[in-house]
């Protein structure tokens, strides 16, 4: 049975990969498995994978993909290669500021059957990253740890984001503690926003906190480069 995420995909996306006839049974993974030409690199072929992505909404589908479609796709497909657009900015992005929903978003990687991953976000507040790396994270608490760090420098919560979760660990251990005030008193004021959000938000090992961690990490880059520090990148 077609469950109703993979029938999306396959109609709005994995058809026009797919060299068979119209089959959402078989065709999803036959599209996902399928050797394409190259979009960058004449006489080559690939499936898609690694670095590949899609987002699919009501309005419209977005690609990141080096391989060439067999079938051409529709006007409302916009198709990007990989030295243009990839999944980790396309997740990047859904985490910051997702579309409307019902929407669908797929990472692709080493294992062409995504199937088993594949689940709709209907909120904005719920978002659904599927295929590889697949978690569901819940927004609110990320995008509220997101804003209360801006302008702490990424290390310092980072390093207290591990010290409270070795601290839970190991409550009556005296060196991390003592490891967290020098850190906070160090750094002021953001020492202790960033003490706050490692406290009372995204946990570590959570879904939300890998979502928060990448959220940071790409403001940061972006800081960087905006004061000239990536600019050789």
């Amino acid at each position: 049975m077609v469950t109703e995420p993979e029938a999306w995909l396959y109609d709005r996306f994995a058809r026009f990969l797919d060299p068979g006839d119209y089959d959402p049974e078989q065709g999803l993974v036959r599209g996902l498995s399928t050797n394409l030409a190259h979009s960058r690199k004449p006489g080559t072929r690939m499936r898609i994978g690694l670095g590949s992505g899609v987002l699919v909404t009501e309005r419209g589908v977005t690609v990141a993909a080096d391989v060439v479609p067999s079938k051409p796709p529709p006007g409302d497909i916009k198709w990007s290669s990989l030295d243009r657009l990839s999944s980790y900015r396309m997740a990047t992005e859904v985490l910051l500021d997702p579309p409307d929903p019902p929407f669908l978003f797929v990472a692709f990687g080493k294992k062409p059957d995504v199937r088993a991953s594949l689940r709709i976000s209907v909120s904005r507040d719920v978002v659904e990253l599927c295929g590889d790396g697949a978690m569901t994270v819940r927004r609110r608490p990320v995008m509220a740890a997101y804003e209360q760090l801006q302008d702490v420098p990424l290390a310092v919560f980072r390093t207290l984001s591990a010290l409270v979760y070795h601290s839970g660990r190991d409550p009556r251990s005296a060196s991390i503690k003592a490891a967290i005030e020098r850190t906070v008193a160090k750094h002021g004021a953001l020492g202790q926003r960033a003490l706050d959000a490692a406290l009372h938000g995204p946990r570590r090992e959570t879904s939300e906190y890998a979502a928060l961690s990448r959220l940071l990490t790409a403001r940061d880059k972006l800081a960087k480069v905006s004061s000239g520090k990536g600019a050789t990148r």
